[in-house]
């Protein structure tokens, strides 16, 4: 199996003008952030065991537990990891 080779083909569309390398470089590093961000929020607050899926109560609930985040990450009184 370690020899097996796979591609994929993204596309994106940007005001940028990047080369391969920046571009790719510039994509990492969003989705570094992004993956980080849901990991937190996973881990701290349990969204993946979340079963509330009733009308907008789940983007409701995911709306409320970013602003929670915020207000935890911001206050500098709170010495501990968040996770």
């Amino acid at each position: 199996m370690k020899d097996k080779v796979t591609e994929d083909t993204r596309f994106y569309i940007s005001s940028y003008e990047l080369d391969a390398k920046s571009l790719i470089s510039a994509i990492r590093k969003h989705w570094l952030v992004e993956n980080a961000l849901h990991w937190i929020l996973g881990v701290t607050f349990n969204g993946d065991h979340s079963h509330i899926g009733k009308d907008a109560s789940s983007e409701n609930l995911a709306i409320i537990r970013h602003m929670a985040l915020n207000v935890i990450i911001r206050d500098g009184s709170i010495k501990a990891s968040v996770t």
